[in-house]
């Protein structure tokens, strides 16, 4: 078993690191794994969230056989997060999530035009509700202030996924 990711800033290849750690196993960078692993291996993939979308997603489940999907982003974990990143990456394997970080001074090119266009977006919605909720008002703080919620606690769930289908 590999551990296979694709980070933008770092938090991603953390719990990919973590996870490959903890199960004794190596974790590769998606495009190291795509000239290192031979087509169709098993494997755990982490890609970051960009737009709802888990980036790599596709290249790796073209090339490889993913057992199941970690997804690391900036939002809050929620049930109803997780379905609709199902839903938008159509993905019918096990999917985690887990809430990373976002460090602004790790952004490059178009991604740092991006979130500029996102935080001022967002920050309007805000403006304009009498009551924004949670959710977008801690989102709204990580975009301005940075942060960084990696806890190698969260991988435990994957952990214990994992030993329980295919360490018996």
């Amino acid at each position: 078993m590999k551990v296979v990711y694709m980070s933008n800033t770092g938090f991603t290849e953390q719990y990919a690191r973590f996870l490959a750690s903890t199960l004794g196993c190596e974790a590769l960078e998606l495009k190291d794994a795509l000239s290192s692993l031979r087509k169709k291996s098993e494997i755990i993939y982490f890609g970051w969230i960009n737009g709802g979308k888990i980036m790599g997603l596709k290249k790796a489940i073209r090339n490889f056989n993913p057992i199941c999907i970690c997804s690391v982003g900036i939002s809050m974990p929620s049930d109803e997060y997780v379905v609709s990143l199902r839903e938008d990456n159509k993905i019918n394997l096990p999917l985690f999530y887990l809430q990373g970080g976002f460090d602004y001074s790790r952004l490059k090119g178009t991604s740092r035009i991006k979130m500029n266009i996102a935080r001022s977006l967002l920050k309007k919605t805000i403006e304009k509700k009498e009551n924004p909720d949670e959710s977008e008002k801690f989102l709204l703080d990580v975009m301005e202030n940075g942060g960084n919620f990696v806890d190698r606690n969260k991988i435990k769930s994957i952990a214990d996924w994992y030993y329980s289908r295919y360490m018996i």
